[in-house]
């Protein structure tokens, strides 16, 4: 199949935006990421044979404006890898019944790849505390509390793990573990589980972690600060409203 021209990724997430030029490259000349929507850019937008909008972009105190912007965009497709909230749902109504295409050609190469590759590797779901008994209201400010302390909590390990030994590393992954639960940041979770599991054998077996264990550790935690980056927009429309 002959190459488009061009397409432009609106994402502020990396994790997100990397994985979408994975899928769009083999489809386009060129592809733009854009970290933020600029309306009055709308017009050089235009010329982009294919242009994705993660919806969480547009989860912002701005939101209404933005998508007054976006109303004027062609060959746009809304994305979302998080659920949608009422809200957000009401005010993309009128974008989808208004020119919301995916080009022809374009569709079955690119559909199931974007929800494959992208909406099931950030998944951010607060059911699991729901099923312990908290109300949805409860859940999500646990999660909110939370997330401050789990940036924290990465930042600092991402900084400082090849100057821990294995014990403490191990203590300060526990706990990141345990943070990511009420974060509702599954893919993450399960993730840092199993990194914490093979580290404790390492520990039982006495030996020393190696650098293939200490590049995989470094690894994960960024994903799952940009997993974490992900979740606070997702929740970010629940201060708007």
């Amino acid at each position: 199949m002959s190459k488009f021209n061009n397409s432009i990724v609106f994402d502020s997430v990396p994790l997100i935006s990397d994985k979408l030029l994975t899928i769009l490259n083999p489809f386009f000349d060129h592809t733009e990421v854009h970290s933020t929507i600029c309306k009055d850019k709308i017009h050089l937008y235009n010329t982009a044979d294919l242009i994705l909008i993660p919806s969480y972009m547009i989860r912002t105190v701005e939101a209404l404006t933005i998508i007054k912007a976006i109303n004027k965009l062609s060959h746009k497709v809304i994305i979302t890898p998080v659920p949608m909230t009422s809200f957000e749902i009401a005010e993309l109504s009128p974008i989808k019944n208004h020119n919301v295409i995916l080009l022809s050609e374009l569709q079955q190469q690119l559909e199931i790849p974007i929800s494959d590759n992208v909406t099931k590797e950030q998944v951010f779901n607060l059911k699991p505390m729901i099923d312990l008994g908290l109300l949805e209201v409860e859940a999500i400010e646990t999660a909110n509390l939370a997330m401050p302390k789990l940036k924290q909590q990465l930042t600092s390990l991402i900084n400082n793990h090849r100057e821990l030994s294995l014990e403490p590393l191990i203590e300060q992954l526990h706990s990141i573990h345990g943070m990511t639960n009420y974060c509702g940041l599954i893919n993450s979770k399960d993730k840092i589980n199993a990194l914490e599991l093979n580290l404790k054998e390492t520990k039982d077996a006495q030996l020393e972690i190696n650098e293939v264990q200490l590049s995989k550790l470094a690894s994960i935690l960024n994903l799952a600060k940009n997993h974490l980056k992900l979740a606070e927009e997702s929740l970010a429309i629940n201060q708007v409203t």
